[in-house]
């Protein structure tokens, strides 16, 4: 039976989509993957064709959709350790992706965040299509998708504390961080992904949700536990002709399918594995590609190169157990008692995570006085 009369959400195997040939070929089913897919088949042309292809697997289980519990499921998570490097003071430094259909927005912080205007307007000098008067009807339009609340209402006695701390050191405290006017330092209560039901709005309920899946399924093919090994490239046109991809549990001394591309490629497969598949595809910096015996497609410097992230530190706090959501480890009541309340009202801990946050630069401190 099809939607709405079934509840399976329509996946393909790889055996489904390879020796096709699609319009454009999405890699990786995160939050850009998600909403390129989604646009391209609900775009003016409605004969396009799209296989999105995802290394991890579907999944939309009850815990990974409770904002609380969902922030602490690892499930999908997978952790890398980077190269030890001066950068990270000779440390192997854990980077943690979610491998799942949906990507990093099934289990990180809800936290959507514009970021301030000065920053475009200083890329906008370089860039004048970052500028923020070309990026903010973007905001705009994502926001009309993934759906945004605050959880003010959750009650802690912490929380009085934090604002106050916040006041002392002149800082601000703000009840809008998205604001365009809002200040670039203070105390905010934060807009997070949830739905109106109270649940996470991930990428793959916001622009892949059920429904849409089942109606676009003759020209959206969502192919989930899949890797994707290398381009299929054309050097003396300088094109990307197609992929190829194999089942994740595969020995990847088998033979991988091809899958082609009429018109693009697109690579969101995330800050790794992106420029993974463009060096193992022979797109990268010449002397590191040689030095692991694959041959030089394009020399490009940049691939692989760069990465950003922010570190994360804990700040320790002692205050009673009643203001701790270890209050719901320790209490198999209150931990009942916060589950009923989400179940019936949609209120209590269960509701938020991280609801409010400082933020500020710590370059501008006064070292003497100790305000900002």
């Amino acid at each position: 039976m099809w939607w709405p009369f079934s509840s399976a959400y329509p996946i393909k195997r790889i055996e489904d989509v390879c020796q096709n040939t699609y319009d454009y070929i999405v890699v990786g089913g995160g939050t850009a993957g998600s909403s390129l897919a989604s646009r391209l088949i609900i775009s003016d042309d409605v004969n396009v064709t799209v296989p999105l292809l995802e290394r991890g697997p579907y999944q939309d289980r009850l815990v990974s959709r409770v904002p609380l519990t969902s922030v602490a499921n690892g499930s999908y998570a997978v952790n890398r350790k980077c190269t030890p490097d001066a950068q990270t003071g000779n440390r192997a430094v854990d980077i943690l992706t979610n491998e799942t259909l949906g990507g990093n927005s099934k289990m990180n912080g809800m936290i959507y965040t514009r970021g301030m205007p000065a920053y475009y307007r200083r890329w906008g000098e370089k860039h004048s299509s970052w500028d923020w008067p070309h990026v903010e009807p973007y905001f705009a339009k994502v926001e009309e998708t993934v759906l945004l609340r605050q959880t003010d209402k959750v009650q802690c006695g912490l929380y009085p504390h934090v604002e106050r701390s916040a006041e002392k050191l002149g800082l601000p405290v703000e009840r809008a961080g998205n604001r365009p006017d809002t200040p670039s330092a203070g105390c905010f209560n934060l807009d997070l992904t949830i739905d109106r039901g109270g649940y996470r709005h991930s990428a793959l309920r916001a622009y892949l949700p059920e429904q849409l899946a089942h109606r676009r399924r003759d020209t959206l093919h969502i192919c989930t536990e899949v890797i994707v090994s290398g381009l299929d490239l054309d050097n003396s046109l300088n094109v990307v002709l197609g992929i190829y991809a194999q089942p994740a549990g595969q020995s990847m001394t088998q033979k991988p399918h091809l899958i082609k591309a009429r018109r693009e490629v697109i690579l969101t497969a995330g800050a790794i594995c992106t420029p993974q598949i463009l060096q193992l595809s022979g797109i990268g910096r010449r002397q590191l590609l040689e030095s692991l015996e694959i041959p030089v497609a394009r020399d490009l410097l940049g691939v692989g190169r760069h990465l950003a992230d922010h570190y994360l530190f804990p700040v320790f706090v002692e205050v009673p157990i009643h203001d701790s959501l270890q209050h719901l480890v320790a209490s198999p009541f209150q931990a009942a008692k916060h589950a009923l309340l989400f179940a019936t009202i949609g209120q209590g801990w269960l509701q938020s995570a991280v609801d409010r946050a400082i933020y500020f630069k710590t370059s501008h401190i006064d070292e003497e006085t100790g305000e900002i």
